[in-house]
């Protein structure tokens, strides 16, 4: 989609290709809060995985989801506005989920470092 196609201007020398997205600082969206949730989960089994991975990606304040050894199943990265988000984030969406059982959450203090996507210079 052109960026006038979304009502938005496209600056001087804009080119815009396959592949292409903008990227807004989480603070910029007025998203001061990053949560990294632990998730423990019952009946572990592909369609159980399943289910929670679906579940989990439609919730739009979760920005990243691994599935993890150790004493997680599942590690949650959440950008909410303030800990009132947060709270209405984990308690309607997250702990809403059926077969999540258990949530630990470890606040980030500030980002050192924060890459995205690997570049394609990584593999040389």
């Amino acid at each position: 989609m052109r960026a006038e196609e979304t009502g938005h201007q496209a600056g001087p020398g804009y080119r815009a290709g396959p592949g292409y997205r903008a990227e807004v600082s989480r603070a910029e969206a007025g998203l001061g809060l990053t949560a990294f949730i632990g998730l423990r989960v019952e009946g572990h089994s592909r369609a159980t995985s399943e289910q929670i991975e679906h579940a989990l990606t439609a919730i739009p304040a979760v920005v990243s989801c691994y599935v993890t050894s150790g004493s997680d199943d599942f590690m949650v990265e959440v950008a909410a506005r303030d800990l009132a988000d947060y709270e209405r984030v984990l308690l309607d969406q997250i702990l809403a989920i059926p077969a999540v059982t258990q949530a630990r959450t470890t606040f980030a203090i500030r980002t050192v470092l924060s890459r995205g996507p690997v570049p394609l210079t990584h593999w040389h």
